[in-house]
Formats: C-alpha cells, structure tokens, sequence
C-alpha cells in the first residue's frame, strides 16, 4: 500500500498496530522539522539526531496518550522539545542563541556580563516551573510560535496561550529574582 498519500489520522490508526510501514511513512513526514526543533535548542547536530530518533519511539509508544484531531505534529513537538530541554540541562554544555537568552531575560535588568551562568540560571529557573508553562514558553521563546500556533499545538484559546507564557514569565521572573537575592 502506498502511505504517502494517506490520511495522517488512518496512519496514527495503523502505527497504533504496530505497521512499521506507515511509522516510517509518519517519521518521513516530520523527521526533519523535529531534527531542527531539537537543534534549535541543543545546537549540536548529533545529539539533536539522538532526541529526534528517541523522541519518535517515545511517540510510537505512546500514541494511545495522542488525542487525534490532526494535532499529531504538535504533540510530537512538545515531546522533542521537553526532551531536548531535558538533555541541555542535564549537560549544559551548549550554547543557545543570543536573542534566545535575551528574550527570556526581558525583565531582568540584571548587568551580570556571564551569559552562561545567565542561561543555566534560566533553564534551572524552566525545570522550576509547571510544565504547562515551560512548554508555553519553551514553544514561544525557543521555537518561535507564534501565540495562535501555540494555541493549536496545546489545544487552548489564543487568550489562555498568552495567560500561560505571562504567567511563567512571571514564575521565572521570580525565581531568577530569588537566587539573584540568595547569592
């Protein structure tokens, strides 16, 4: 059966019976956009491999936690950029963007010249907060979404999207303002 043709809903269908047709009929059609959410982020071409590939049979695993309605790009986005994230934490040897880091730290009037201890300092800042926040943010920060993309991927309003990205703004604001007080 040729897949490429087929409807992305009656392909998640088969990939929930384990077709490996029409998973790698799936992973052809949204490799390469994860591969370059995840570099975005990691700004390192193999490890962004690593998540996109590990990302993809975290989603195939769990497609019965997919809720349909041709949102499937979306939930594997957020499933590439939690776990991109997660990997820069934890090895924080990357570097991020420059406008990046100054987006997030819009608010922070901070004259600290150490952008690394500044970038650290706000992504142990996201891991502090609700995941509905640090994907908001993540999404519209990192990845550029804009508020109405946002809301289709997550399935909320264009109002609520901008609810959620100000008030973790504001949750990260303070914990940033927090250790800045404490140390």
């Amino acid at each position: 059966m040729n897949y490429s043709a087929t409807d992305l809903d009656d392909l998640i269908v088969l990939c929930k019976k384990k077709n490996t047709q029409a998973q790698m009929e799936v992973y052809n059609r949204f490799h390469k956009n994860m591969y370059h959410t995840s570099l975005n982020i990691l700004g390192n071409n193999t490890d962004a491999e690593d998540i996109m590939h590990d990302s993809f049979i975290v989603a195939f695993s769990k497609l019965n936690q997919y809720k349909g309605k041709n949102q499937f790009a979306g939930w594997l986005k957020q499933i590439v950029i939690n776990k991109s994230l997660n990997l820069y934490k934890k090895n924080k040897r990357y570097t991020l963007d420059e406008n990046i880091h100054l987006k997030l730290k819009e608010n922070d009037n901070s004259h600290n010249d150490n952008k690394e201890e500044k970038i650290n300092t706000v992504f142990a800042g996201l891991s502090k907060i609700k995941e509905k926040y640090q994907t908001a943010i993540s999404l519209y920060y990192l990845e550029g979404y804009s508020y109405e993309e946002i809301g289709e991927i997550l399935n909320i309003s264009q109002s609520n999207c901008r609810i959620l990205i100000h008030r973790g703004k504001l949750m990260l604001k303070k914990y940033i303002d927090e250790r800045k007080t404490n140390n």
